[in-house]
């Protein structure tokens, strides 16, 4: 087997009942800590797993400048990796 597919065949999403429940648990945790956030306002949330975390994607409102997502987000994901790819509009 080639190194790529090695690769792959490692790092391919576990289909499992077990690791689905796991991420839906996480993924409704992630939404319900953001949308609970002071001046946050989410308009569209994916969270999708990626090996070794989660990749955040969608489009939140936020009064400040910035949205620390790590302290929103600790004690919910054990991760390696968070991919952010959220939006941010700053609420006007």
């Amino acid at each position: 087997m080639s190194k790529v597919k090695e690769h792959a065949a490692k790092n391919a999403p576990s289909h499992s009942p077990v690791g689905e429940c796991a991420h839906r648990n996480v993924a409704v945790q992630v939404r319900q800590r953001l949308m609970s956030a002071t001046g946050v306002e989410v308009a569209s949330l994916v969270v999708r797993q990626v090996p070794g975390g989660i990749c955040l994607e969608g489009v939140v409102t936020c009064q400040d400048s910035e949205l620390d997502l790590r302290s929103v987000l600790r004690g919910i994901v054990d991760a390696e990796v968070v991919n952010n790819r959220l939006v941010v509009r700053r609420d006007q």
